[in-house]
């Protein structure tokens, strides 16, 4: 029943994220009222949320139900810790079955994650830019995707390494069966090769690089943009000056990209502390076991949870984007 809940649980995330994406992309395609510098950054969010939707979700649920996930890696560690191997669903041993360039593409959520937060920044200091500096010059379209193609290069680069040192290894092992019985099995595991504290300075520079330190940034935007709003004497435009105020439109756009940005802290918050305490916590062989287990599962579908909450808030804060939804199906 378990697992039949978990599945359920990742298929519904699954197919909600990928039509809402896919769904964003369109409207924006479609729609030439909708194509400007900050939806552009809005699709490649949107892309980024694909990419780990088709590529991520489905490695994570094998990887959670049929390998045991990162409890592998410490299996037959020179540390001699003693973990869970694979999981056994419905009696049946299941380990990595996929080889080696499957295995290094599970490093594909931290590449979804790394771009994800780094469109939000150029989101948030796009809208920075157009609320402070309203007269300068406004980003062109080709300056939008050079940022774009720099974000999926800075995020590739970071992954990389990550990817490099995924790989395959085989372990002799005696496995009890439910009747009491042994059995002998070459069993092959999907595992991170870190050097010694290789992965925790890893777990705690990617933690720095691409949560907090843009999230900082973010709300330093933000904040400045909502101190300038409260500042503006016409809200809503209604000046017949030449200089008015922040309109209505601006305004609930940047509500919209606000929401976008705390759901996203918001969802993968509980992934980032799972993987402080996995590091840094000193835990026991069991404890360990048991929070890679049980942990990793929850907290990863909460944050694939962020990937299809998107285009649900973009058709419920943006009547553009509600209305583009309409007419991608008319």
């Amino acid at each position: 029943p378990v697992t039949v809940v978990f599945v359920s649980c990742f298929s519904l995330i699954f197919l909600l994220s990928l039509a809402g994406n896919v769904l964003v992309c369109l409207v924006v395609v479609k729609d030439r009222s909708l194509r400007n510098v900050t939806n552009y950054f809005v699709v490649n969010l949107a892309i980024s949320d694909l990419l780990v939707t088709l590529l991520g979700m489905p490695l994570t649920l094998v990887s959670d139900i049929l390998v045991g996930d990162r409890a592998d890696t410490a299996a037959g560690s020179e540390s001699g810790r003693s973990v869970i191997a694979c999981f056994t669903v419905m009696y049946a041993v299941a380990c990595w079955r996929f080889g080696p360039v499957v295995c290094q593409l599970t490093t594909l959520q931290g590449l979804s994650l790394a771009a994800s937060i780094l469109t939000l920044v150029a989101i948030a200091a796009d809208r920075y830019r157009a609320v402070l500096y309203p007269t300068a010059r406004k980003l062109k379209p080709s300056e939008a995707f050079a940022v774009i193609g720099f974000v999926w290069m800075l995020s590739i680069a970071t992954m990389v390494p990550h990817a490099l040192l995924q790989e395959v290894v085989s372990r002799h092992s005696t496995l009890m069966m439910v009747s009491d019985r042994h059995r002998d099995e070459i069993i092959s595991f999907c595992v991170e090769s870190w050097g010694e504290g290789g992965r925790e300075a890893y777990t705690a520079t990617f933690f720095s690089l691409y949560y907090i330190l843009p999230l900082v940034v973010i709300a330093v935007l933000y904040v400045r943009i909502s101190l300038r709003i409260s500042h503006q004497p016409n809200l809503f435009g209604l000046s017949h000056n030449k200089n008015p105020g922040i309109s209505a439109q601006k305004l609930e756009v940047i509500k919209m990209l606000v929401v976008v940005v705390i759901l996203f802290t918001v969802c993968w918050m509980p992934y980032h502390v799972v993987s402080f305490v996995a590091d840094f916590g000193g835990l026991s062989p069991e404890q360990e076991k048991t929070l890679l287990a049980y942990a990793y599962p929850i907290v990863r579908w909460l944050g694939y949870c962020n990937s299809c909450m998107n285009p649900i808030v973009y058709g419920y804060c943006n009547k553009n984007f509600r209305k583009g939804f309409k007419n991608v199906f008319k």
